[in-house]
């Protein structure tokens, strides 16, 4: 796995596996909750693909990409306890909905952002077009959120 500056990956214990998790080491572990963006991706595909979108999202931001492998909603939970995140924006893409979305029944998730894709999400090949649609959808350029809203579920559409 090649990383590019800025973003670093480790492996997170959880009770059925070790989690791989990228993160930017400068991001502040006591983030906000509706600062926080969580990438969720399964074994099909590996946080890697994220990179260029998490570095160029805003410093204040915290921002972690997550593999859930066997698209398993426990490893997303545990995970997320692992790294202290009790909320957060989720955004899933492909398969990984379902996982998704089974963690946003029983658990706080902010907004949940669905990628509906083939392998490989269009958007990725537009990288700031899509961090701005992303930041819009969680409300960041609109100002601060200064309450938790309702879960919210947004659906991308890709051209794949």
């Amino acid at each position: 796995m090649t990383l590019i500056d800025g973003i670093s990956s480790r492996a997170v214990d959880t009770p059925r596996t070790p989690v791989d998790v990228l993160e930017r080491p400068t991001d502040d572990p006591a983030t906000p909750a509706e600062r926080t963006i969580v990438f969720v991706h399964d074994n099909a595909s590996h946080g890697v693909l994220w990179q260029e979108i998490m570095q160029g999202l805003p410093g204040d931001l915290r921002v972690v990409s997550i593999d859930v492998r066997d698209f398993e909603n426990d490893d997303l939970h545990d995970a997320l306890s692992a790294l202290e995140i009790a909320a957060a924006h989720l955004l899933d893409w492909s398969t990984d909905a379902e996982v998704g979305a089974r963690h946003a029944q029983s658990h706080t998730v902010i907004t949940l952002i669905s990628q509906e894709s083939g392998h490989t999400p269009a958007e990725l090949d537009q990288p700031s077009e899509f961090r701005a649609a992303l930041l819009e959808a969680i409300g960041y350029l609109a100002g601060a959120v200064t309450s938790l809203p309702a879960t919210e579920a947004i659906i991308l559409r890709s051209t794949d």
